[in-house]
């Protein structure tokens, strides 16, 4: 006023941050297990922007996890120091291209059966896998009646990817019974 007075006059100004971060999840990511192994060490990028400094992101799980055969899901949320939150997600594949292994038995020779033309023969055959869950069938399978001569034991083993494998052996069965 033009006496010279002045008043004071006070107040308080309160900024709010009620903009959300903006985050950005990398599209679906594809993986192969390790030889060997059944999973695979999984490292991602996720980027977050925000109009104040300070944000951060998680995520579930975390980059450098483990992440086993099959497909996973990462949940990513990003947090500013306002508390404001923004959330992405993206998927990780991990697939199994290895093939089982599989061991078949020594050529096996034998004797016919007695009052038969060949002979029931047992053997045994080994299946692993980097993943659980291989499995095998041989043709003829064990124990079968294998008649006289040179015969061919083909095995497959098929583990959980689809992933095959195949071993031969040879079943020799001699006549041994004289004519009467």
């Amino acid at each position: 006023d033009s006496s010279g007075n002045t008043q004071v006059c006070a107040f308080t100004v309160r900024v709010v941050d009620t903009e959300r971060p903006v985050i950005s999840c990398p599209g679906k990511m594809l993986f192969n297990t390790p030889p060997g192994q059944c999973s695979t060490i999984v490292n991602f990028n996720v980027s977050v922007s925000d109009n104040c400094p300070g944000a951060s992101v998680s995520c579930s799980p975390p980059s450098g996890s483990s992440f086993s055969k099959g497909v996973a899901m990462v949940i990513c949320t990003a947090r500013d120091t306002s508390g404001n939150t923004a959330a992405c997600n993206f998927q990780v594949e991990v697939r199994d291209l290895e093939s089982p292994v599989i061991t078949c038995p020594a050529d096996i020779n034998a004797g016919s059966y007695p009052g038969s033309c060949g002979a029931p023969v047992m053997y045994s055959v080994g299946v692993s896998d980097n993943c659980p869950g291989a499995t095998f069938s041989c043709t003829p399978p064990t124990g079968s009646m294998i008649p006289v001569g040179t015969n061919i034991v083909i095995c497959n083993a098929t583990d959980t990817s689809s992933n095959t494998a195949t071993c031969s052996f040879r079943v020799t069965i001699r006549d041994v019974e004289s004519p009467t």
